[in-house]
């Protein structure tokens, strides 16, 4: 009989954002107008984020465009995935809502 899964891995069923688009932090400036056009027209949605030791915000770029792997009941791939993959933990990442950071250290959902 296979294992229960964990709170990390329902919530990871539940979200998948990390699987489903691709962000880009660019270079540019928030600030500047005309790049933000030049992307949005192409599609991308766009974002401000900040970056540990830059002074001002940048744009950050997101497209939907899911991993071919992906499947409603998780990774097809799982096991063999890819070195990123594993290594990705979705509370670090400023460039995502990641529904890891409802768990507390216990990985436990934390209630409000």
């Amino acid at each position: 009989m296979p294992n229960e899964p964990t709170e990390k891995q329902k919530l990871c069923l539940s979200c998948q954002k990390c699987c489903k688009q691709v962000n880009i932090i660019t270079a540019y400036s928030f600030t500047n107008e005309e790049i933000k056009k030049f992307y949005a027209a192409r599609g991308f949605k766009i974002y401000s984020v900040t970056v540990p030791g830059d002074n001002e915000p940048r744009i950050m770029l997101s497209l939907e465009y899911p991993c071919p792997f992906l499947t409603p009941l998780g990774c097809a791939i799982y096991e063999s995935r890819p070195e990123v993959c594993k290594a990705y933990d979705g509370t670090l990442d400023n460039t995502i809502d990641c529904a890891w950071r409802s768990l507390n250290e216990s990985g436990e959902t934390i209630t409000q």
